[in-house]
């Protein structure tokens, strides 16, 4: 059996982005479509949810992406599985506690 090598923090995290592109991609075009529908869309405010999203979804999904208890691999096809659960939590929150003044 090869000896493992040791991974840095950073790449690990780099790979993780890589791997969960496609997944932080969907998310930011569904969010662009929630903002949308709110009729209240601003540029600013969106490309600031979006740093947001991306930010927290990324450290989530890497914390449960390093810690995977299941037997499964956690690509499904081109869609992370951590990423794609964390995205869909998040959005729903913000479908379902949309802010109702404009800031």
């Amino acid at each position: 059996m090869e000896e493992q090598l040791p991974i840095s923090i950073l790449e690990l995290l780099g790979m993780h982005i890589y791997l969960s592109s496609i997944t932080l991609g969907i998310g930011i075009i569904v969010l662009f479509i929630l903002m949308k529908s709110d009729h209240q869309f601003s540029w600013v405010k969106y490309i600031t949810k979006s740093i947001q999203l991306l930010l927290v979804v990324i450290i989530v999904s890497f914390l449960i992406w390093v810690k995977w208890p299941f037997g499964f691999d956690i690509m499904l096809g081109p869609i992370n599985l951590p990423t794609s659960i964390i995205i869909i939590i998040f959005l729903g929150l913000y479908s379902v506690f949309k802010p109702k003044y404009n800031w």
